[in-house]
């Protein structure tokens, strides 16, 4: 492997058995946006990322969703549902997307985070390419929906400050966008965070297609 200078340090590296120049690109050349989806458990959080992810996978834009529940299974796994346990959930979380971004990877983060200075440290560790999405969904739907039996196992004792029951939710002031999933089906609330993230985040027009459904 050698190293030559033109202006700029290019590195040369083998693949399969030929050289090829690889250009270190500039972090702004790379930087990707994360779309922070913040909401009550059982709002639609993951299913919205998850089906977006696949309509921008179609479009060849790389995508990865970063899921509350994935994270409580591994990297946050040590964590509870107390306020200092959901902020370094959140701190940790920022960080991975953090590190996607910067890897040109458009990361949707699905994660209650309720209260609002946790977000902003999110928004500070990301930078200009955060993207507060509130997804729109008040109790009694969440309640009704209980798509995990989280509320009912909170109801009974079983999961201690659980947001929206016994531990309070700090809706966005100034989200980048609001997704009411109460007024609207879920495919049209697929394709408007597929379009925004397109249209706003990537500068890319975006043609409806069809919604992949989680």
């Amino acid at each position: 492997m050698s190293v030559q200078k033109s202006g700029s340090i290019e590195r040369t590296a083998m693949v399969s058995g030929a050289p090829r120049n690889i250009h270190a690109p500039t972090p702004s050349a790379w930087a990707a946006p994360v779309l922070w989806l913040t909401g009550l458990s059982g709002a639609g959080k993951s299913t919205l990322a998850t089906a977006t992810s696949r309509l921008l996978d179609l479009r060849g834009i790389r995508t990865i969703v970063i899921d509350g529940d994935a994270l409580r299974s591994g990297l946050s796994s040590d964590l509870g549902f107390s306020a200092e346990d959901r902020a370094e959930s959140v701190r940790r979380a920022s960080e991975v997307a953090a590190l996607c971004s910067r890897a040109g990877i458009t990361a949707f983060v699905a994660l209650v985070s309720p209260f609002e200075a946790d977000r902003s440290r999110a928004r500070a560790a990301i930078g200009s390419h955060f993207h507060e999405v509130f997804v729109n969904t008040d109790f009694k739907t969440c309640r009704a929906r209980d798509p995990k039996g989280l509320y009912r196992l909170a109801e009974e004792g079983k999961i201690k400050n659980f947001t929206g029951l016994d531990s309070p939710y700090e809706a966005p002031k100034h989200p980048e966008l609001v997704i009411d999933t109460m007024a609207h089906e879920q495919e049209a609330c697929i394709l408007q965070l597929a379009s925004y993230t397109m249209n706003v985040c990537l500068s890319i027009p975006f043609q409806n297609l069809p919604a992949a459904h989680a």
